[in-house]
């Protein structure tokens, strides 16, 4: 079948207790850059925005887009479809959705990005599982709810893109589908509905938050520059031990001189380190460093130069370098990386959460403790979108 772009509404099981009406519609790209896409369900309904153009296919039945198959006309115009069922139960690959689902795609573009269309709070629902562990305390949880609704909302009023406010990926936020539900996120989710945290003037703010920050959190700053209004660094002794107390790691000084020189490259240019940098590591020194430093110092090239740990972590890939809270020491041919924790360290740390929340804390004290100069406000007091 020749391609036609698709948005497939999701009409999502109410949950009680909850006033739909003034709940937004958030749209969620799950699947990027697809050649073909199969959606399946019973008495599907379809319809493409670019024209007057709908169909329903009786019973269960498969609809197969063939997305690196456009016909010259469809090549020449962006394309948006909409898919939704009789039952409201629409299946993509192994996932599970309920509502609509929508299917677009760029003129002269031989792929389909698929887009899920639903109510805020059955978002929320659908990511509390992938973002933290359905299993763990409801005020955990809850704590989870609030602080990646802020973000939805946040990435909604900001949005770049038309079509879709937020990815289902690490870029953004991890959701899941309907097996992926439980009755715990859905509690969470109804519980904390419209709540985010703002900052004390009342502004909307990206609320982050990461694995295990092992001891001491950061600002966003320190991670990725620039200024967030009301983020505080914080002390965290709830997360230290549980799981892996730290993580170490051994590289040859080569591949770490390696990783130096695409730091300058990536500040300075290639031309300025080809001039000022020497390539060989028999001049690289380290000074005493300490696991919560944000930076550290190394002489290189006969002088000695301050060095981000957290960019030098993101060039190097979360698997050399699991966390921002570590210390680089070189001895000889090698570079020993000793560290705490796991993600970023902005935020609520995930790991303090559960444990605050299994000594009984409530989920508007967690986050007091992580976000001290935020509040839990309801959105539905004032607009911030």
């Amino acid at each position: 079948m020749q391609l036609k772009c698709v948005i497939l509404s999701l009409f999502f099981i109410t949950l009680p207790s909850v006033s739909y009406s003034k709940i937004p519609e958030v749209k969620v790209l799950i699947g990027k850059q697809l050649e073909k896409v199969k959606i399946k369900g019973v008495n599907l309904h379809r319809k493409f925005r670019h024209e007057n153009n709908s169909k329903k296919y009786k019973g269960l039945r498969t609809v197969v887009f063939n997305c690196n198959k456009k016909t010259a006309q469809l090549k020449k115009q962006n394309l948006l479809a909409s898919l939704k069922t009789d039952n409201q139960i629409i299946k993509w690959e192994d996932n599970l959705y309920e509502g609509e689902l929508l299917l677009e795609s760029k003129a002269k573009s031989q792929s389909c990005d698929l887009i899920m269309k639903t109510t805020m709070e059955r978002y929320i629902s659908l990511l509390l599982s992938k973002e933290m562990n359905a299993a763990w305390p409801i005020e955990a949880l809850k704590a989870q709810a609030v602080a990646a609704r802020t973000y939805a909302y946040f990435k909604m009023k900001n949005a770049n893109n038309q079509n879709f406010h937020l990815e289902n990926s690490e870029k953004h936020q991890v959701n899941g589908s309907m097996k992926d539900e439980s009755k715990n996120t859905r509690r969470a989710s109804r519980t904390t509905a419209g709540q985010i945290l703002v900052n004390s003037t009342g502004e909307l703010q990206p609320i982050f938050y990461h694995a295990k920050c092992g001891g001491k959190t950061l600002l966003p700053s320190d991670v990725w520059g620039g200024f967030v209004k009301g983020y505080k660094s914080v002390i965290c002794p709830f997360c230290v031990h549980h799981g892996e107390k730290e993580w170490n790691r051994t590289v040859p000084t080569r591949d770490f001189a390696s990783l130096i020189k695409k730091l300058y490259q990536k500040k300075f240019g290639a031309a300025f380190y080809s001039k000022n940098f020497k390539s060989n590591t028999k001049d690289l020194y380290s000074f005493h460093d300490h696991l919560f430093n944000r930076s550290t110092k190394i002489f290189h090239s006969g002088s000695t130069h301050t060095i981000s740990k957290p960019r030098l972590r993101n060039l190097s890939g979360r698997s050399l370098i699991p966390s921002n809270n570590y210390s680089i020491k070189i001895a000889g041919d090698k570079v020993h990386l000793n560290g705490r924790g796991y993600g970023h360290g902005v935020g609520l740390c995930q790991i303090g959460a559960l444990e605050l929340a299994k000594r009984g804390y409530s989920y508007k004290e967690i986050l007091s403790y992580y976000f001290p100069n935020h509040k839990v406000v309801n959105v539905n007091n004032k607009s911030y979108l």
